[in-house]
This record gives structure tokens, sequence and C-alpha cells, in this order.
């Protein structure tokens, strides 16, 4: 659906506004619409009104005429390419150039919480450590906690990092490294692509993870590919947080994926949100006894057509919900290397529809949101955070804080990346390491291990490598 402009009658305009752009014949700026999904100015049918109309609208720099005469108003040249037919151009240049295409890289919106240097969409690469030296500005002093990524507090002007995290700023998680016999749910017969876990009343760490199962039931660890028809949601248990677990049941079927497990602090019970049919909805099912039973077996309440499930649940029974949204729903500022951006809504309960969508979180583009309160009632947040076309994918693991929940960081890029140092002294580099979720201890709430899922990796135990995927569950210091 195409989004009008309301424009005073270009009549009204000053007789030689046009003058002031500068055009480009058979030539598309393509997207960085002012409006996602195409900013139209009516009436607009020649490129003297398409370049009035573009100046008279606030936010708009750029303006493509298509073929059949149709006036795009857009924020920006970069998309530009060779289209028979088309007029493009640029507002305020008089001189007959366009405003030089900006430099592709460029630093995170506003210089980012961090600095983080990010790559245009084009480009083959979209974060580049040669290019955050120039986006980071000269070390500073901190001047509370906040320079310290809520992650620390500030003394003296230096930040003295919690346990689980590490850095300068404390923006980075800080692992402990991997036993090699202890890497999570490393299943002998299936594949699995991440989830977490809770400790029961048993002694047990109870883990439900997403597993991929093979089209073929004869074979065994069929790996990622088959995940957005082949998922479903299994429960393991260890004596140890960071496994091994051993896989117990069943507990939903096929077309469930992205599981997240937390306990109310409502009423004690225990709620698994999970997607479903691949790209959602959210859904939900409850147990009142720890697992042993699930509230209407496999049939599952929905409490959000959106996907990838963030939720916090509070004591008076409601629920945050955040979310990974589509560039269609929750745009970001362009240029952006991927759509994926974080949501929000807001739940009357648990179980409840929620509601009330809003603007993305922070400017940067990500998914699988997982969030937790520290011992200090901070909030953090850890994505995706160089999702879709993105790249590399192995600093994709983000972190971003807030103190309540509402007003975010950017996320700091990289904050994990896709090696695990093992206790034997050697290291394991796997290509993707996704869908982080935290681990809390019950007693302290101290973050205590990071669940994820990781695809090509060296062989490791049961898992063949390569295309193969599994849950690493990895304590933090």
């Amino acid at each position: 659906m195409l989004n009008t402009i309301a424009l005073a009658p270009l009549a009204l305009q000053q007789p030689l506004a046009w003058q002031q752009c500068t055009q480009e014949g058979d030539t598309d700026y393509f997207g960085h619409d002012l409006i996602p999904g195409g900013a139209v100015a009516p009436g607009a049918t020649t490129s003297e009104a398409c370049c009035s109309a573009c100046l008279s609208t606030t936010g708009c720099s750029t303006w493509t005429l298509t073929n059949v005469s149709v006036c795009y108003l857009k924020t920006s040249s970069l998309g530009r390419r060779a289209s028979p037919g088309y007029l493009s151009g640029c507002v305020g240049y008089p001189t007959g150039q366009c405003a030089p295409i900006p430099d592709r890289y460029r630093c995170d919106v506003d210089g980012g919480e961090r600095g983080v240097c990010i790559l245009d969409r084009h480009a083959g690469t979209h974060m580049a450590p040669d290019c955050d030296g120039a986006c980071l500005a000269a070390p500073s002093k901190c001047q509370s906690d906040w320079d310290c990524s809520l992650a620390g507090v500030c003394e003296d002007g230096s930040c003295v990092c919690d346990s689980w995290a590490e850095g300068d700023d404390c923006s980075y998680l800080s692992f402990a490294p991997v036993d090699p016999e202890r890497v999570g749910y490393n299943d002998a017969e299936q594949s699995s692509w991440g989830g977490n876990a809770l400790l029961g009343s048993d002694g047990q760490w109870h883990l439900y993870m997403a597993e991929i199962a093979c089209a073929n039931a004869s074979l065994a660890r069929c790996g990622l590919g088959g995940w957005f028809t082949h998922s479903q949601v299994a429960h393991a248990v260890a004596p140890h947080v960071d496994g091994p677990y051993a896989r117990r049941a069943l507990v939903l079927p096929t077309e469930h994926h992205n599981p997240t497990l937390k306990r109310s602090p409502a009423d004690g019970s225990w709620n698994l949100y999970s997607i479903s049919a691949g790209g959602g909805p959210i859904v939900v099912s409850t147990s009142l006894d720890e697992g042993a039973t699930w509230q209407g077996g496999a049939v599952c309440t929905q409490v959000s057509t959106e996907q990838n499930p963030g939720p916090v649940l509070w004591p008076n029974g409601s629920m945050t919900m955040f979310y990974r949204a589509d560039n269609d729903a929750v745009p970001l500022p362009q240029p952006t290397c991927s759509g994926e951006a974080i949501g929000v809504q807001y739940c009357a309960r648990k179980n409840a529809t929620c509601g009330g969508d809003v603007a993305a979180v922070f400017a940067h583009t990500a998914e699988d949101p997982s969030v937790f309160r520290d011992a200090r009632g901070h909030w953090h947040m850890l994505v995706n955070a160089l999702p879709g076309a993105c790249l590399p994918k192995v600093q994709q693991g983000g972190h971003a804080w807030s103190r309540d929940g509402v007003t975010w960081s950017e996320p700091r890029v990289g904050a994990y990346n896709t090696t695990v140092r093992l206790a034997n002294g050697s290291s394991m580099v796997c290509e993707r390491r996704e869908r982080p979720q935290m681990i809390l201890d019950p007693r302290s709430g101290r973050p205590l291990a990071m669940t994820s899922g990781v695809t090509g990796c060296p062989p490791l135990g049961a898992s063949r490598g390569g295309s193969d995927c599994f849950t690493l569950v990895q304590r933090m210091r």
C-alpha cells in the first residue's frame, strides 16, 4: 500500500523551486523512501513538480519520478541504479551535482552508544574492526554506571565490571571456558537450535530447546536446514546448568520454534513461549507442576501475532513482550543492512493477547531478543545484532541495556562472538551463534550461563560439524 503525503497546492510553491534540484535521466534511487512502502506526492507528474514536492516536504532530500509518472519522495540517493524512463534528483544543489554519495561506512545512529561502525546494506560486509577505530571516540573516563553498560559500576572514572561482563565499558560478555564433556545439549539423534533452562525443585536443570527433526525419520542429526517446518520443542535435564543434558521427552510437535521458558513470579508456573508456523504467531503453554504436565497438551494459546518472543513476566501477573519486528511494521533509520528490529508489546496477563506496538526500542537492526534484569534491577537485552544480510556473522552477538526497560542503549555489536574457548586450552570457532538466552542463578539473580544455537562448528561429541547444529550452554565467569 502506497502512502500519500499532503502538500500545499503546487501553484503556491515558489515558481523557480524546481531550479534548486538536479536530475539524472534513466536513474532510480531505489529504496530509502520517506515513508516505508513508498511516500507518493499526488499530482506531481513531472520532474519539476516532483522536485517542488520534495522541497516542500520535511525530511525529503531526493526524489524519483517513475516511467509512469509517479513521484516518490526519498531520504537518500544511496539506492542509485539504472532504470530506463525514470528520472531522479536531489534538492538544494543548484550547481548541477547531487551531494556526493556518502562513504559506505557509517557510524551507528548518533555515533551509537559504543561507536560501532557498520556498512551500507549494498556493501558486502556490515561491520569492520578497521572502521570501528574511526567511529569510537578516544577513551574517556566514565561519568556514571550507564557508561559501564549497567553491567558494572563507575568508580573514580573507571568501570569495575560485574563478573559476567568485561571490557573498558563492561559491554562484552565474560565466559568461562567450556568443558568439552559439558557443552549443553548435544544429543546423538537430534540437532537443536537454542532454548533455556530453569532449576526445578528436584535439583535438576530443565532445558527446553528447539530440535530440528529429520524429514526422514530413519535419519539422525539432519542439521539446521529444515528448521522452518521441522522444528519441535523437547525437554532435557541435567544436574549442572551447562549439562550434559539428557533428552527426556517431546513437548511440542513440529512447527514450534524459538522456545523461551519463564517462571511466573505471580504464581510460580512455568510458561513456555514459542513461535508456530515458522514465522509466528507467538504462543504459550503453561505448566503448574514444573513441566510434568502442560495445560492443553500440545494446544497452545496465542498471545501475539509477532515472532521471536522475549517475554518478561511481572509479579502482578502482567507481561512485557519484546519481539522481532520487520521493517514494514517498525521502520529503522536508513541505511541498514537488514530490516529486522526489536519491538515491544504490553500484555495484561502472561497468556493474554498482547497489543500496543510502538517504535523500535533502539535504532540498530536485531532479532532474537532475550531480556533479563540483573541483581541491581538493571535491564539487559541479548540479541542477534547482525541478522539477515548483515555480515560478518562471527560478530553477531549484541548486548543493550536500560534502567527502566523503556529507554535502551544502542547494542554493543560483537558483545560475544562465535569463538568458544575450551577448558583444555583450545578454541572452537563456529560460523554462527544465535538465539542467545541468559540463565539466571535463582538464588542471587546473577547471570549464570548463556544458551545459544551454534552451527558451522568443527565436529564435537555427537555433532558432525558443518551444517549440523546444537544447543551450547556456556557458563559466565
